[in-house]
């Protein structure tokens, strides 16, 4: 079960369409709480699909918890 952003850890670079679902929902956990957080919301938030974020991440909660640990290594 490897995500696009797992690949990219293995030298090619995240896809543009990763990165932007990554950094909604770092903006979002920023501005919501954690248990309102929901692919309905990122996806409103960012215009993109269903599909695309079934594409690049796992799952939901493979999504949140790269944003998570995104948001706390900044």
């Amino acid at each position: 079960m490897a995500s696009s952003i797992k690949r990219a850890q293995r030298g090619k670079p995240p896809h543009p369409t990763a990165v932007a679902l990554l950094e909604a929902a770092v903006e979002l956990l920023e501005t919501v709480p954690m248990e309102s957080l929901s692919i309905a919301l990122i996806l409103e938030h960012t215009g993109i699909s269903h599909g695309s974020l079934y594409h690049h991440f796992d799952d939901f909660p493979d999504l949140v918890e790269k944003a998570v640990i995104h948001r706390y290594t900044r």
